[in-house]
């Protein structure tokens, strides 16, 4: 059987963490991508697998089965007119499986096309605040979806460390990085920002309501009396967002 390393998944892991092992698991083994290519242009059989990459069908099996196991292609029975046997297994990509950077996916129109509906459509004071809100509802439900105490009760800067910057802030494609943290604050700069290229070219829509809109539900997540900051903006020019958040109220002695 050919060397792979993918491994066991562990029941324990979050369902961010899973997703990303099968995605690293089936995009990291050169040989899987290349049949996730050759079943993305139409279903194939292992001979015909076999041929095409110059592989052994038993090689083939092999990492076909490993995609089978990880829900990412599936497998039926195709019956050839004429032949006596048989039928031969052939091989499709799972339509309703999500391959996170398989095949690659751009959403950056589809955004801009939607962003320029809603400025279009309403008047400045309206879109600014449709834009606002919608940022501040992702903002709380963002927190209140991470679990732990009823409306955030019991949050510190610690813990927003911990279970949202190196969680939900990370899975969105947040890279952040810590540059204060007291008992009472934490500030923290982001290097990457899942609206780059519309941030950069619709500062005002996207930095100025909707980010903004999105930090302050955050913070009212968080519990009464915490209060957020933006300090710089990759938006405006600066070379990583940093943002602050402050306690005006004692928080709660942290629980490990």
């Amino acid at each position: 059987m050919p060397a792979d390393d993918s491994a066991t998944p562990n029941p324990r892991v979050s369902e961010s963490q899973a997703n990303a092992s099968v995605t690293f698991q089936a995009l990291g083994s050169g040989l899987r991508l290349r049949i996730l290519r050759e079943l993305a242009s139409g279903d194939r059989g292992v001979a015909d697998l076999s041929a095409t990459l110059d592989v052994a069908p038993a090689t083939v099996r092999y990492h076909l089965g490993v995609l089978l196991q990880d829900g990412i292609v599936d497998k039926g029975l195709v019956h050839r007119e004429g032949r006596i046997g048989r039928p031969r297994d052939h091989f499709r990509l799972r339509q309703s499986h999500v391959i996170d950077g398989f095949p690659v996916r751009r959403y950056e129109t589809l955004s801009e096309i939607l962003l320029s509906v809603v400025t279009a459509f309403l008047p400045p004071a309206r879109w600014q605040r449709a834009l606002y809100e919608a940022g501040r509802a992702s903002g709380r439900q963002l927190v209140a979806a991470i679990g732990g105490e009823v409306h955030g009760d019991g949050w510190t800067p610690e813990r927003f460390v911990r279970d949202c910057l190196a969680g939900p802030f990370a899975a969105m494609g947040l890279q952040t990085e810590v540059v204060d943290l007291r008992k009472d604050r934490v500030q923290y700069r982001a290097f990457t920002c899942p609206f780059q290229e519309l941030a950069v070219k619709y500062p005002d829509r996207i930095c100025d309501h909707l980010d903004v809109g999105f930090h302050e539900g955050v913070a009212e997540g968080l519990g009464p009396g915490v209060v957020t900051r933006r300090l710089a903006c990759m938006g405006h020019g600066a070379p990583y967002c940093e943002y602050s958040l402050r306690w005006t109220k004692h928080p709660p002695r942290s629980v490990a």
